[in-house]
């Protein structure tokens, strides 16, 4: 904070159960102590990223981990803009005859989002995707079947008693992921959540 950096890079390991006891996940202190971005690089980043996949929720940290992410990709490389809806919200919309709306607003916010991009990063090609499902291991799950060098997440600004309920994605990712992960903090104009 003092430097005024923009990124802080750190090393990512699959932690155990021991190492969470003892508090040894240094890139997830970190990430939640800080107001900056915060890139937690995993052994098997060796080259720079050709492939990314950005958890989106629509949120401003998420937009801004996409644009991010973009920013990160080498030309030519790909990201992946994935909205995941947890299945307990997919079986209401269903039930509520609301999925056919509900599908078609994530579609087109996903494809202003690719278009900004796009306009910004023109080397890179961008895709989006849609998928069911608890949204960390949704977007973990697609990075590694599609062989994504990194995954990148908005963090959400929220109470100890919701963090305590809810989890985090990000938390979720940086215990988790075999791959790196970026997450964007949420910034003071973003409100709370």
């Amino acid at each position: 904070q003092r430097t005024q950096a923009d990124l802080i890079i750190t090393g990512l390991r699959v932690h155990t159960l021991i190492d969470r006891l003892v508090g040894d996940e240094t890139a997830l202190r970190v990430t939640r102590a800080t107001d900056r971005a915060v890139f937690a690089v995993a052994p098997t980043l060796a080259t720079l990223p050709r492939r990314a996949v950005v958890g989106i929720d629509f949120s401003r940290a998420s937009l801004r981990a996409a644009h991010a992410a973009a920013g990160m990709l080498v030309d030519g490389g790909t990201l992946t803009l994935l909205h995941a809806r947890p299945s307990l919200d997919a079986s209401s919309a269903a039930e509520d005859g609301l999925d056919v709306p509900y599908a078609r607003g994530v579609t087109a916010a996903l494809d202003g989002l690719r278009a900004a991009i796009t306009a910004t990063y023109p080397l890179i090609t961008v895709q989006i995707e849609r998928r069911d499902g608890e949204p960390a291991e949704t977007v973990l799950n697609y990075a590694i079947a599609s062989d994504a060098d990194f995954v990148a997440v908005g963090r959400h600004r929220r109470n100890a008693i919701s963090h305590a309920i809810l989890g985090s994605v990000a938390t979720t990712l940086l215990r988790k992921a075999q791959l790196s992960v970026l997450v964007l903090p949420p910034m003071p104009e973003d409100g709370h959540h």
